[in-house]
């Protein structure tokens, strides 16, 4: 295959510089043909690359479609999220009884760790009783 791309580069250049003498020997017709098969397999390439793109695409198209009926259910059981609906929310939680709890490090053992949390908060939660 490359041997065949450096050949034809090699004849569009021999082509170049024949036109650039302005003398022209034999064979120059054959090379002016395959110049012109070059040029013709470039830009008919270009458009039939195109087109099958656009098949595909298409394709694409028709395989998103789905039925109307599913589609307006689907868009009816979506829930419309806004900013004002989301403030209502947060307004509703309880922000002044938050309690900071760390997370085990990477060199800790997560469920030892885990078990000192639990026992921690189970004293805090008898000491608050008894207050």
């Amino acid at each position: 295959m490359r041997s065949d791309n450096q050949k034809l580069n090699q004849r569009l250049a021999l082509s170049a510089y024949l036109r650039r003498k302005g003398s022209c020997g034999e064979g120059t017709e054959v090379q002016d043909v395959t110049i012109r098969g070059a040029q013709l397999l470039i830009i008919g390439g270009s458009f039939g690359l195109r087109e099958f793109a656009q098949v595909r695409y298409d394709v694409q198209k028709v395989k998103r479609k789905i039925d109307p009926a599913l589609e307006a259910q689907l868009n009816k059981n979506k829930n419309k999220v806004s900013v004002e609906s989301e403030y209502e929310k947060l307004q509703q939680q309880n922000l002044d009884d938050w309690v900071n709890i760390r997370g085990p490090r990477p060199w800790e053992d997560s469920k030892s760790y885990q078990e000192q949390q639990r026992k921690s908060q189970n004293a805090n939660s008898i000491i608050n009783v008894k207050h």
